[in-house]
This record gives C-alpha cells, sequence and structure tokens, in this order.
C-alpha cells in the first residue's frame, strides 16, 4: 500500500484523504477509535510511523483515555496546569542569596527578589540596570559583551547601551545627572573640577583622561596637562612666547610657555602687574612720575603707566577741549533750547524755579548746562543778564552773581530765572530763615535762648540786643502747625558770631516725600567681540547728585528670578533691578532670566551708564549663590574696567507718579510700597562698545565696619545731576611701614560737547547694617591721577560719640572730629521739649565760626531725640563756589526705639 500510495500521482493522494475524511466522520465511537484513526492517518498520510493519541486531552479532561496537552500534567486522571514553582521561602534579605552573595537581593513578603535601585552603590557587588539590582558581567571593552553593540563595557561592567539622555538614571529639577554618550551614560560636567577626579570634562561630560603621564602623548613638544594631551611651546625667555599674554614658565617641567593670570581689573593683579586684555602683564612699579623710566609715564596707584595727552580742557591749548583723553577741536557753540543751572542749595530748570536770599554783597557762583530741543547736551552760549538789586556776569562755565543792594531782584540764565532777595543786616544778629527751594520764610517764629522773633516778609529776624550765652538754641517752625519745614539750629559761639560781624544764615529745610520717578527699561546688547554662553549687563542711573550714588541707590532694589544650569537644575536667583542676564547653555538652552533693567534716572535731560559682558557657565552658579545681591553689585562694580561700557544720552525723561508695588518686584511682601512705574516708562536699548580708560587712583581708607570694601564712583557733575563714568571698589590697601596706598579704576573719558564738565568722585561705604552708611564726595574740575580720599567716617572708633544723648534704645550717635567744618546737621524723626509742634521730621544745624575740629555745644545735650536718623558733616553751603570743600565727608546712622 505504502509503494503504491508513493507510485500514485498527487490526485489520487488527495482522493485518499478525502475517503480518510469521511471515515472519521463514520465513526460512532471516537474514543475507542482513538488509536485505530491515529494509526490510520499516519499511515495514509505520513507512511508507517509509531502509534500516536492525537487529538490531546484538554485541562479538566481525563487523561485516561488521551495523553494530556503539552505543558498540562495528570492529576487524579484529569489533564491539569503544572503547579508553580515554590518560592524559596525567606524571611530576611541575606536567605536570598544567589551564587552566596545576598548584594541586591531583597526578601519582600516572604519572596525573593532583586532589589530596585538607582544607583550601583545601591547593588552591592552588581549593578543597576534599568532600575533593578542585575548580577554584574566583568568587562574591559565594549566587545567582551557577547550582545554589544546592545550592550556595553561602562565602569568595567556590561550594560545596556543607552541613545538618549533618558536611559541614564535620575534627574535633578528635570535635568539629568548623566547624559548619553555614544552609547554609554556619562556623568554631566561643568568643568573638570566637577567631575571629582573621574575623568576630564568634554562637551559638558566626563570622559576618561587622555593621559596620566606626559609619555603617554605621542608626538614633539606635547605633555600631560590635566590628563590632556596638550602641545606647548618651548622658551627660555619671556620673548619666546611671541604674546604678550604668555610668559615662559621656567619653573614648570617642561620648561614652556603658559598663559598669564586672566583677570577684569587691576586690582586682580597685585600690585607690581596690570590687567591688559583680560591678562596680568607686570609692570613697573613707582610711589611718584619721577619713579617711572619713561618719561611719557605717570604713576598711578603704584604703576607705571602711559600718560593721557590730557585729563581736562586746562591740559589743552586754545580753541581746543580734551574729549577721550585727546586734545581736539571745540565744538561749535549752540544757543541751547533748554539750561540747567545749579548752586550749593540745589539745581534750577525752566520747570523747577528758584529763589535765592543773600546778604548785601554775597557772591554766589551757579554751574550752568545747555540742551537742545531733544535734551541733548550742546557746548552752550548762554545769554545771562542781572539786574540793579544782582548783577551776574558769565565766568568760563559759571555764572556769577553778585548781590549789589538790599531788595527784590532777578537773574535769568538763558530760559531759566532766578529770584534774588537781598537783606542788608541792621542789628548785631540777624537770622535769615529760607525754605529748602531757596525763598525766604516769613511768618516764622525763632526762639533764639529764650528771645522770640516771628520773621518778616524779606526772611529776616532781628535780635537787639542779642541773645546772651555763649551757644544758643534756635528753634524754627512755620506758622501752619501742620506744615513741614520745622528745626532746631545751635548757633556755637554766639558772642564770636556777633565780633565777626553779626550774619547767621539758617535754613529750614524741608522733606517732602519724593512721590514721582522717571521710570525706564533698558536692555543691554552686546558687539559680537567677546565669547561665553552667559551675558552680563548692568544700567546705572544718572542722580541728582554725587552723594546719592550708594550700592542700594546706584544699583537699584533687589529683583527676583529663576536659571536653569546643568546638574544643578532650576534655582532661585536675586539680582539688583540694574542688572540683565541671559544665557544660552547646553542642555537647558536660552533662558532670558532678566532681559530688561529697571533704572530711574533724574528726571529731564538725562543719561545712564550701561556695562556689558560674556561670562562662561560656571559664573551662573556664583550668581545663584552669591546670596547678597548688593556683594554681587560690589563684584561687578570692581570688575567693571575690564568690561564694554558706554555713557548713554537720554534725552528728556518725564516724570510719572509713584505706584503701588502689586506685583510685589523686590519680593519683600509688601505690596503696598510706592515703586517707579516701569510698565508706563520708556524702554531703551544700550549696545556698551569699549571699556573705560582713563585712570584714576584712589586712596581711601574705608571703615572698619564696611566689610572691607568700598565703592567708588566717579562722574560728570552737571546741574541737578550726576552722569556715572566709572565705577570700581577700595579695599583700604596698606603698603611698607602701613603706608596707605592708592586703588586704581577706570572712567569713560566725557565726549567734546560734556568736556568742559566738572568731575565729580564719590566712595560710599557699603555696610551690612543699612541704617548706617559713610561717604566722601571730592569735586574738582578735573580728575587728578591720584585722588586722596583719606578716612572715611569709622564709627565708633575715631569719632565724637554722643553717648549722653537720651535717645531711647541702644544706638548712639556719632560725629567726626574734622578740622575746618563750619556746619553739620542732624535729622531727627521728632523732637520734644521744645516749643515745635509735633511731626515726622525736623533739622538740627550747628554752626560754628571758630576754625578747627567742631564740637556739638553742650545745650544739644538737653534736647531729647527720639529718633536720630543721619548727620552729615559739611562746609557753609552758602560759601562761594558751590558751597563745596575738596572732600565732603557725610556719616548717617539710625538711632530707632525700641520696636521701632
Amino acid at each position: 500500500m505504502n509503494r503504491l500510495l508513493a507510485a500514485r500521482p498527487a490526485s489520487l493522494f488527495v482522493a485518499s484523504l478525502f475517503v480518510a475524511s469521511r471515515f472519521v466522520a463514520s465513526l460512532v465511537v471516537a474514543r475507542a477509535s482513538c488509536v485505530a484513526f491515529a494509526a490510520f492517518v499516519a499511515v495514509v498520510v505520513l507512511g508507517p510511523v509509531a502509534s500516536a493519541c492525537a487529538p490531546w486531552s484538554a485541562v479538566g479532561e481525563p487523561c485516561t483515555d488521551a495523553p494530556c496537552a503539552p505543558g498540562l500534567v495528570c492529576s487524579d486522571g484529569v489533564c491539569a496546569a503544572p503547579p508553580e514553582p515554590p518560592a524559596p521561602p525567606c524571611s530576611v534579605d541575606d536567605e536570598c542569596a544567589v551564587d552566596g552573595d545576598a548584594a541586591g537581593r531583597v526578601c519582600a513578603d516572604g519572596v525573593c527578589g532583586w532589589a530596585a535601585c538607582g544607583f550601583d552603590v545601591q547593588c552591592g557587588t552588581r549593578v543597576c540596570v534599568d532600575g533593578t539590582c542585575a548580577p554584574a558581567v566583568v568587562c574591559a571593552q565594549d566587545l567582551d559583551c557577547g550582545s554589544y553593540p546592545l550592550d556595553v563595557c561602562d565602569g568595567g561592567v556590561c550594560r545596556p547601551a543607552c541613545f538618549d539622555d533618558a536611559a541614564c538614571g535620575p534627574s535633578l529639577g528635570g535635568l539629568g545627572l548623566q547624559t548619553c554618550v555614544d552609547g554609554h551614560c556619562e556623568q554631566r560636567c561643568l568643568n573638570d573640577a566637577t567631575c571629582l577626579g573621574q575623568g576630564i570634562c568634554q562637551n559638558g561630560a566626563c570622559v576618561d583622561p587622555q593621559c596620566t603621564v606626559d609619555d603617554d602623548c605621542d608626538g614633539d613638544d606635547v605633555f600631560c596637562d590635566g590628563g590632556r594631551c596638550t602641545a606647548y611651546t618651548p622658551c627660555a625667555l619671556d620673548d619666546d612666547c611671541f604674546d604678550p599674554n604668555l610668559f615662559c614658565d621656567v619653573e614648570a617641567t617642561p620648561v614652556r610657555c603658559a598663559e598669564r593670570a586672566t583677570c577684569r581689573a587691576d586690582a586682580e593683579c597685585g600690585a607690581s602687574a596690570l590687567c591688559v586684555d583680560g591678562h596680568c602683564r607686570p609692570a613697573e612699579t613707582c610711589f611718584a612720575d619721577d619713579d617711572c623710566a619713561d618719561a611719557d609715564d605717570e604713576c598711578v596707584a603704584q604703576r607705571c603707566v602711559r600718560r593721557p595727552a590730557c585729563r581736562a580742557d586746562d591740559d589743552c591749548g586754545a580753541g581746543q577741549v580734551c574729549a577721550g583723553l585727546a586734545c581736539v577741536a571745540a565744538p561749535t557753540t549752540a544757543v541751547p533750547a533748554q539750561v540747567a543751572v545749579a548752586d550749593g542749595l540745589g539745581a534750577c530748570d525752566a520747570t523747577r524755579p528758584c529763589t535765592r536770599a543773600l546778604f548785601v554783597g554775597e557772591v554766589v557762583t551757579f554751574s550752568a548746562q545747555g540742551f537742545d530741543a531733544d535734551g541733548l547736551a550742546v557746548t552752550s552760549a548762554i545769554a545771562v543778564t542781572g539786574d540793579d538789586v544782582a548783577g551776574a556776569v558769565v565766568d568760563g562755565d559759571d555764572v556769577v552773581v553778585t548781590a549789589a543792594q538790599a531788595g527784590a531782584g532777578r537773574v535769568q540764565v538763558g530760559d531759566v530765572v532766578v529770584a534774588v532777595a537781598v537783606v542788608a543786616p541792621s542789628a548785631p544778629l540777624a537770622v535769615l530763615v529760607q525754605h529748602a527751594s531757596g525763598a525766604p520764610a516769613s511768618g516764622v517764629r525763632v526762639d533764639v535762648g529764650g528771645v522770640v522773633v516771628i520773621t518778616g516778609d524779606d526772611g529776616v529776624a532781628s535780635f537787639d540786643p542779642a541773645p546772651p550765652g555763649a551757644s544758643a538754641i534756635v528753634a524754627l517752625r512755620t506758622g501752619d502747625a501742620g506744615a513741614p519745614g520745622r528745626g532746631v539750629v545751635l548757633v556755637d559761639d554766639v558772642d564770636a558770631r556777633i565780633a565777626a560781624g553779626g550774619r547767621v544764615r539758617l535754613v529750614l529745610a524741608d522733606a517732602p516725600s519724593s512721590t514721582e520717578a522717571a521710570p525706564l527699561l533698558a536692555s543691554v546688547q552686546t558687539t559680537g567681540d567677546e565669547t561665553g554662553p552667559v551675558g552680563l549687563g548692568v544700567v546705572l542711573p544718572a542722580l541728582d547728585g554725587a552723594e546719592r550714588a550708594s550700592v542700594q541707590t546706584l544699583f537699584g532694589g533687589v529683583a527676583q528670578g529663576q536659571v536653569t544650569l546643568p546638574v544643578i537644575g532650576a534655582i532661585p536667583i536675586a539680582l539688583p533691578s540694574s542688572f540683565t542676564l541671559s544665557a544660552s547653555l547646553p542642555l537647558s538652552g536660552d533662558q532670558q532670566v532678566r532681559p530688561l533693567a529697571e533704572v530711574a534716572p533724574a528726571a529731564g535731560p538725562s543719561f545712564v551708564f550701561a556695562l556689558e559682558d560674556r561670562r562662561q557657565q560656571q559664573d551662573l552658579v556664583q550668581f545663584a549663590l552669591a546670596g547678597d545681591p548688593f556683594a554681587l553689585a560690589l563684584d561687578v562694580a570692581e570688575q567693571s574696567e575690564g568690561l564694554d561700557a558706554a555713557v548713554v544720552p537720554l534725552g528728556n525723561l518725564d516724570a510719572l507718579p509713584l505706584v503701588a508695588d502689586e506685583a510685589d518686584r523686590d519680593n519683600d511682601g509688601d505690596t503696598a510700597e510706592l515703586v517707579p512705574d516701569y510698565d508706563q516708562g520708556p524702554t531703551i536699548n544700550t549696545v556698551p562698545s569699549l571699556p573705560p580708560r582713563e585712570r584714576v587712583g584712589v586712596r581711601c581708607q574705608p571703615p572698619a565696619g564696611s566689610g572691607a570694601r568700598a565703592l567708588v564712583v566717579t562722574g560728570l557733575d552737571l546741574p541737578g545731576r550726576f552722569v556715572v563714568n566709572g565705577t570700581g571698589v577700595v579695599r583700604g590697601a596698606r603698603g611698607f611701614e602701613d603706608v596707605p596706598l592708592a586703588e586704581s579704576l577706570k572712567a569713560v573719558p566725557p565726549t567734546a560737547n560734556l568736556a568742559h564738565a566738572r568731575r565729580a568722585l564719590a566712595v560710599h561705604a557699603f555696610y551690612a547694617d543699612d541704617a548706617l552708611a559713610s561717604r566722601a564726595v571730592v569735586r574738582a574740575r578735573k580728575l587728578a591721577a591720584d585722588v586722596d580720599i583719606g578716612a572715611l567716617l569709622d564709627p565708633p572708633e575715631g569719632a565724637f560719640v554722643l553717648a549722653d544723648l537720651p535717645a531711647p534704645g541702644d544706638r548712639s550717635v556719632v560725629l567726626p572730629a574734622l578740622p575746618e567744618v563750619t556746619h553739620v546737621r542732624v535729622e531727627a524723626s521728632a523732637i520734644v521739649d521744645l516749643d515745635v509742634p509735633g511731626g515726622d521730621r525736623v533739622v538740627v544745624d550747628v554752626w560754628s565760626p571758630v576754625t578747627g575740629a567742631l564740637r556739638l555745644p553742650s545745650s544739644l545735650q538737653d534736647v531729647l531725640l527720639r529718633s536720630v536718623q543721619a548727620f552729615v558733616v559739611d562746609v557753609d553751603p552758602f560759601a562761594a563756589g558751590h558751597g563745596a570743600v575738596d572732600v565732603d565727608r557725610v556719616a548717617t546712622k539710625a538711632a530707632r526705639a525700641p520696636g521701632g
């Protein structure tokens, strides 16, 4: 039969299958014919085979008639699924050892398994794979892993290869701690130091070092530099290096050219080097110009540097001005569209008229500056006129006003009118009382040692005879008890005053709180000449005066932001509001942390000083961890000489009312405080392009409590506005035998149209306690190469302490004993036990005609100052020449009541 089937064609084979199927259908007892049927089919279809039973019994069917289906077992005569293998019983992790090692194994609910993990250290001798501990397969290279490239050799064991960063373990702040490089998960890094000795940082990932010793590197003049094979230039002298930013490091092995230390300011380079082109280069040291070998050099901050062609117009010839440290042709003068003038009392312009009350024969000098219709400074041909009461003449850049005779008059400077009230004293002691605006104050009650006089329309209170006593308290108040302008004046040595001519001038000072500002938003753009992923900008406003250029006022309040850093993740950052900050970082992408600076310059024709820098990625960490935004401001101020800078004219700025800080910009929780309305102000763009070039040495000793650093600010002293053009820091450096040393800073020299402007330099001490401050201001026609400020006020050591003052609380008021000081003003929140109506502010003035150190009269100790806010040391503000001396020193300190 088999042979017959083998010889038959395929059609017979098919027919046979059909017969077989009919035969199956005719079976009555399927179970009894199972074996016969199977044998028959096998013979017909397959030929002679061993007999078998099919189909098999399923789960639940008897297994006595037919075998169970594959995978089933016969249990009690019925086919069933095999039982689960019993789990290894356990009660503790140690019972779950595999190959004698329980590392990475856990006992959970009596069942052993692999532990969940995030790091290898959680798995003992095993490794963490996809969040689970797994056996470690030792390897030396990727090819040792049998399933390479699906598995790679990573850290000496085989692991699954990664295809993206998501496969590389946990993250912090949404940023993975590792990154995928060629199938391997590598630690992220900022620099080699962040690899913690586990390789070198390359493209943001820690990789194996290229070398450990010089012999690992191929080629000539190649050495192992921190794990990298680096080519070097052999040398014997610095000149062999062909680059002034390199030097011959003879102490290195091998001897080679190396990069000089990088820097941003001279102060970072020590006393015998200068910061040039971002590197510390050796400099000739000196203490005077004669110490410099080159006659064209001058000595600035103990270093010989090239002397500029000029520092002010008087260094140039006729018809020239000093612009950009070079003598150039003077610009053409023009009739200004608007003028601002200022004297020792303050500024006046077309929108702020002023009055000056003078004695017969008194001379007052005003500075003047013209601007065009757009508010840009011009070299002016200003028309000046006076009358019979007060004459006015132009003297260079000044307008000199002389009080010729008693009466009311006027002086016109361009479009500014100054009203003049001239008084001829008619009594041994004449007290002229003025408002802060300069106008005579009539109807003011003046009490001098118990003698009371009411001022007349001309603001004069005449005492005849003079009050007795060597000193007197003069209490002042306006007729309206609710009006501002209350004050107390201490006149020292009244008898000497009378003998000297009987003139005493008293200022009844107002203290209106400012309700307006000229806000604007400013961006800082780069010129593209620097590289670095982090963009830093600073915009500093023009202020009412150099005395206001403190750290807080100049750099603004605190602004909050957030930055995302590789490895670290998202972290908050606090910056001064004058800062802008952007970053373009790998992994975290472009970030506009603070795209616009918020500044509030003086209203009217105004300016800003802009700085721009590019930083590296790790500098963001320093910004984020700086903690104190004002300490960060000092850091930038100290480095500003190495940054791109520009003095940017803004034109006319409008003052806007202050608004409530509903957005809580400074994040202090106070949404009711008044702040400038930046949303309504203009937006400007600044593009600083060149670093400051005018060098100035500053010799100054900051107070011991100032944190060893004080802010230095230079600028142009225009009428009613101080235009910043340079910043720096002094630390009180001292040399041999404790001799004070000058410290350098750089400023942007003025342009031709502002070359005539007076210069000012202010030093502001920075204290952790913002209730205390010290400052010194120097004003001059030009800034010398070496400016000696001397010691700032250092409370309480070295100062006159009013320890007997019965002020509540544990803080004292301090007053320095300075020579040739004639006027001290103390501002207090309230004075009691005097016939002065209540109010929030009074002013105490102390006057002394005696040459030498000023001391407060003992009568001050009879006055109870509830909360002393400030004290000011100055000379007579009505003296000729702007009422300023070479150095104007000021100190302030709070003395608060308990709980206040």
